[in-house]
């Protein structure tokens, strides 16, 4: 696909509809983790922006990563739907290269070539609950959970096996007290966390009815890599 190319700076919702115009039959390229941009937390995760692209009726969408010498994969995928336009990711560098080509001329074009293709798989969540006591009778718990995918261009070690091994080790914990809690706590491990928040977006559905007596959820995610 070729085509020309605009840049968002932050690439969130309001970035999106300022340059709606421009996004029309175009590239967009913009930062994959706004979040991560400038310090301040945008409302717009990576996976979002695929779907604003095709809204918005990009020719496709291109994301760098928000640090230098890392990457990321497309994030062609979010909610467990596909995109509506080809998605790639590029380096911090490279994002950096084509600002500056894009300063130096009036028009900045692009052709892209992908070879990947998407395929259907089926995931699950590994659930695990420890009950209150008998004489509780409310109802309410606790969910302690991690996503135990992990980035293909990735070893996973931090995200997400810390939170794994951080959710099945809070368990055993938990298995010491004995039937004693005031509420129970239900140890889940999601599926296709990467692809775009697909176990836990499955886990909410199918759970509805419980919700109202869901007090806490503990998410373990990139534990030891960059606390916050």
């Amino acid at each position: 696909i070729s085509g020309e190319a605009v840049i968002l700076e932050r690439g969130d919702l309001e970035d999106f509809e300022a340059n709606c115009d421009a996004i029309k039959g175009r590239f967009v390229l913009t930062l994959f983790d706004s979040t991560y941009s400038d310090g301040v937390a945008h409302s717009i995760p990576r996976q979002m922006k695929t779907e604003l692209a095709t809204r918005y009726g990009a020719l496709g969408f291109i994301g760098w990563h928000h640090s230098p010498g890392q990457h990321l994969p497309a994030g062609a995928c979010a909610g467990g739907r596909v995109g509506g336009v080809p998605v790639a990711s590029i380096s911090y560098e490279d994002g950096a290269l084509l600002q500056r080509l894009a300063g130096r001329r009036e028009a900045l074009r692009l052709r892209l070539t992908l070879h990947s293709r998407v395929e259907r798989k089926t995931s699950w969540n590994i659930v695990g609950e420890w009950p209150a006591s008998d004489d509780a009778g409310t109802g309410e718990h606790l969910v302690v959970g991690a996503h135990y995918d992990c980035h293909h261009v990735a070893s996973g070690a931090i995200d997400n096996a810390a939170g794994v091994a951080s959710v099945l080790e809070a368990a055993r914990g938990v298995a010491t007290i004995g039937p004693s809690l005031r509420r129970g706590v239900r140890f889940v491990l999601f599926g296709a966390e990467e692809p775009g928040l697909v176990g836990s977006t499955a886990y909410v559905r199918q759970h509805a009815e419980e919700l109202d007596n869901l007090v806490l959820m503990v998410n373990n995610d990139c534990l030891g890599g960059r606390p916050s």
